[in-house]
């Protein structure tokens, strides 16, 4: 991404200081084709998308001349170049078979910049069928695109039953913003409660995401306060930081559950350099428990994980802290242990000199 950017900005600067087009295609094409450590790789496709007019005829000669007919980088580079100048004959003629759904997004939306929406909502629909015929997903944007023409077609009410569909299909915090910004926003209230009772029934990742991107915290309770565990103990640490925090205030009974179960899920993988990152996960589920007055339960569940996890003696000598109703001492940050390690090079280096 860094070479890319970079060798972008350097053609848009070579074109706005009138070098000759031909001389930057040139430049381009040796450092590609030089390059020992694969940083240029797909920097064509790039390249087409900040190459201006002159800039893109020149650099289609050069790739014509010297890059091999048949590979695969030429075909996606002359491919490219063609979109950028809105060739969609010429696009064509390099796809031996039928337009794949990633050519028929490019088609589409070549077809949008020219002004002709409803042809390109025609590549786009040829596109997604193609893509269910192939079991395929290589353009993951047709339909966002749909939707879009959809709209610029004066058809709102279907690009908003299209968002519905894949949300049913698949609930995630991603397609719940999709569907509220498709929703006109008198009746964003209602399709909300419809989304959050479709959620009820996903996945316990995908449910406790969308409740905590809806701020619905009735919900997220109730479908934490029903998982098991060991199910929570499988989620990801991303997920449950951000439902804890969510529950913390509120929920303490539940935010205890999981920051037990994200501990847990240390333990079990036996990961001894993040034992201290359990053993603060522990500590603050204690402070919930004590909030909740159920200080014999947290007391009762310490010892259960003594007795589970004794091998674990870097785990252990911490748990003893909580045990004796102590803070855990907290593990010296990176910065701190650089800064002990170069006081000491320097005070050696004192009594040397």
């Amino acid at each position: 991404m860094f070479v890319d950017e970079l060798f972008c900005s350097w053609i848009r600067a070579r074109q706005k200081a009138k070098v000759d087009a031909a001389a930057t295609a040139r430049r381009l094409w040796t450092w590609m084709e030089t390059d020992q450590y694969g940083f240029s790789s797909g920097l064509e496709r790039s390249a087409a998308e900040a190459l201006d007019s002159a800039g893109l005829t020149a650099f289609e000669a050069l790739i014509r001349a010297k890059a091999p007919k048949d590979a695969l980088s030429t075909v996606q580079t002359l491919k490219s170049i063609y979109a950028r100048q809105g060739d969609i004959d010429r696009y064509l003629e390099l796809c031996p078979k039928a337009p794949s759904p990633r050519d028929c997004e490019v088609c589409a939306e070549v077809l949008l910049r020219q002004g002709s929406a409803k042809e390109a909502l025609s590549w786009v629909e040829r596109g997604l069928k193609q893509g269910r015929q192939e079991r395929v997903d290589t353009a993951w944007g047709l339909d966002d695109l749909k939707r879009k023409l959809l709209r610029l077609l004066g058809r709102g009410a279907e690009a908003l039953a299209a968002a519905w569909r894949e949300f049913e299909e698949s609930p995630s915090s991603f397609r719940y913003e999709t569907l509220m910004k498709e929703a006109p926003e008198a009746e964003r209230a209602r399709w909300h409660d419809r989304a959050m009772k479709t959620a009820e029934k996903a996945e316990l990742h995908d449910a406790v995401e969308l409740f905590v991107a809806a701020k619905d915290l009735i919900r997220l309770a109730a479908r934490v306060r029903c998982a098991t565990a060991e199910e929570l103990r499988e989620e990801s640490h991303y997920v449950m930081d951000r439902a804890v925090d969510a529950l913390a205030k509120g929920h303490p009974d539940l935010a205890a559950r999981i920051y037990v179960a994200m501990a847990e899920r240390i333990l079990v993988a036996k990961k001894s350099k993040y034992y201290h990152a359990a053993l603060g996960n522990l500590e603050k589920a204690g402070e919930c428990h004590r909030r909740c007055g159920t200080g014999d339960a947290w007391m009762r569940l310490l010892e259960s994980l003594r007795a589970t996890h004794a091998r674990k003696y870097r785990f252990i000598s911490g748990l003893a802290h909580l045990l004796s109703g102590k803070r855990v001492p907290r593990q010296a940050s990176f910065l701190d242990r650089a800064r002990r390690r170069v006081g000491k090079i320097s005070k050696a280096a004192g009594e040397e000199e």
